[in-house]
């Protein structure tokens, strides 16, 4: 399965790329469209497909003792992005504390 993604990676890119030298846009327009269209947009589908896949009812059913403390207070859970950009705004606000928020 592997070798089929990366094969068909590679055939995207290459395409892509022998369209772009036969229809001749600025180097800007072409790099764009790459970041943006070839690499951003299908990350972001496989992003929102992972995303998703944590809220199928099955997979919910395994985390409910998790979720629920014994007094049936709900626990404080985060996602994986939440967490990371609270990481980075911790490390942030550890080196450059002019940036940490004053409450």
């Amino acid at each position: 399965v592997r070798f089929n993604l990366k094969a068909l990676l590679v055939a995207s890119h290459y395409f892509w790329a022998t369209y772009f030298v036969a229809h001749y846009h600025q180097m800007t327009h072409v790099l764009c469209f790459f970041i943006f269209n070839v690499w951003l947009l299908p990350f972001g589908f496989f992003v929102s497909l992972s995303v998703n896949e944590s809220t199928l009812p099955n997979a919910q059913a395994g985390t409910a003792d998790e979720t629920f403390s014994e007094g049936g207070q709900r626990t404080k859970q985060r996602s994986g992005i939440v967490s990371a950009f609270s990481f980075m705004q911790q490390k942030r606000d550890d080196v450059m504390p002019s940036m940490a928020k004053k409450v």
